[in-house]
C-alpha cells in the first residue's frame, strides 16, 4: 500500500469534481471541487477518517471503505481500479456479468470481412456479431433469448433437434468446454440471479450436462478447429479463437479459414457477394 500517493490521488480525484452538480454551494470555498467533509458525507463515513486517508495517516482503509468513497468520487472503472491498488486491494468484481460491449470491441469484430466474429457475455450470451457471423450461424437478431444464450442452445435446443452446434463437428468439446465456463462464471457471480438460473435449469433439463458439471471440470481450450456442414456453402474448415476481454468478462469468438484454403476462398466470396457494409450488431437481452 502506497499511503503518500492514495492520499494524493483522492485529494485531485476531490478538487475535480462539480460541487454545485451535486447541490453543495461556491460561497466560501477557497479550493475547486469538494471538501474533505463532503466527500466523507458522500461516502457514509467520518470526516476524520476520510482526512486521514488523504493525509497518509491511520491504518489500512477497508475494501468496504474504498468501495464507498469511489462511489462519491464517481470514479470511473480504470480509476477505482488503481484506488484499490494504491489501498492495497484488489478491484472488487462486479455483481453481475457485464452485458454492453465496449465501442473498440464493435469496431474490431467489424473490421474482419472474412472472420465471423461473436461477442459473449460471460455466460454465454451473445451481445453482438458482425456480417459474416449472421451468414455463417444465424440472424440472432431474430432469436428469442433462449436461441441467444449458446450455453442453453446446445443443451436443451440444438442437442434434441440432431443438428449439433451451428452444424459443426466437436459436440462433445464443446459441451465440455462451456461447463467448465459456465462453473468459471458461476464462481465469479455466485449472486448473479440469472447465472444461477441458468445452472439450475441445465442441471433440472439435461443429463448429459449434469454429469459434466458434476465432474468439476474447468479446463477450457482457446484455439480448435472445425468442420461446419453450411446448407448454402458447403464444408467449410474453420479455425476458432476465444479471445478474453479481462475489463468486461466477455469473449470474443473469431471463427476463420487457413489461408490459401478452399474454405478462405468461399468467406471471401460470400463476403464480397452477399454481405453489405454494415454492422456490427448489437443483441437486445432486455
Amino acid at each position: 500500500m502506497d499511503r503518500h500517493a492514495l492520499g494524493s490521488f483522492l485529494r485531485t480525484k476531490r478538487e475535480q469534481r462539480d460541487a454545485t452538480a451535486l447541490g453543495y454551494g461556491t460561497e466560501g470555498r477557497r479550493t475547486p471541487g469538494l471538501r474533505r467533509s463532503e466527500v466523507a458525507e458522500l461516502a457514509h463515513i467520518s470526516v476524520e477518517h476520510y482526512t486521514n486517508l488523504e493525509q497518509a495517516r491511520g491504518a489500512r482503509p477497508s475494501r468496504d471503505v474504498l468501495v464507498s468513497v469511489s462511489r462519491a468520487l464517481e470514479l470511473t472503472r480504470d480509476e477505482e481500479t488503481h484506488l484499490f491498488e494504491l489501498g492495497g486491494h484488489a478491484r472488487p468484481r462486479p455483481a453481475h456479468p457485464a452485458m454492453e460491449v465496449a465501442d473498440s470491441i464493435l469496431q474490431l469484430i467489424h473490421s474482419l470481412p472474412s472472420t465471423a466474429a461473436l461477442v459473449l457475455s460471460a455466460r454465454y450470451d451473445v451481445l453482438a456479431w458482425n456480417r459474416l457471423a449472421e451468414v455463417l450461424l444465424e440472424d440472432f437478431s431474430q432469436c428469442g433469448w433462449e436461441r441467444r444464450n449458446l450455453i442453453r442452445r446446445h443443451f436443451l435446443l440444438d442437442s434434441l433437434s440432431g443438428q449439433g452446434h451451428f452444424n459443426m463437428d466437436g459436440y462433445f468439446d464443446f459441451s465440455r468446454f462451456s461447463v467448465g465456463r459456465l462453473r468459471s462464471t458461476l464462481a465469479r457471480y455466485p449472486d448473479d440471479h440469472d447465472t444461477v438460473r441458468l445452472v439450475e435449469e441445465l442441471r433440472a433439463r439435461s443429463e448429459e450436462f449434469d454429469a459434466m458439471w458434476r465432474d468439476q471440470d474447468v479446463n477450457v481450450d482457446t484455439h480448435t478447429s472445425k468442420l461446419m456442414k453450411h446448407e448454402k456453402l458447403g464444408n467449410l474448415l474453420l479455425v476458432c479463437d476465444v479471445l478474453q476481454v479481462p475489463d468486461r468478462d466477455q469473449h470474443v469468438v473469431l471463427l476463420s479459414a487457413p489461408d490459401g484454403s478452399d474454405t478462405a476462398e468461399i468467406l471471401r466470396s460470400a463476403t464480397d457477394g452477399s454481405l453489405p457494409a454494415t454492422g456490427p450488431f448489437v443483441a437486445d437481452l432486455a
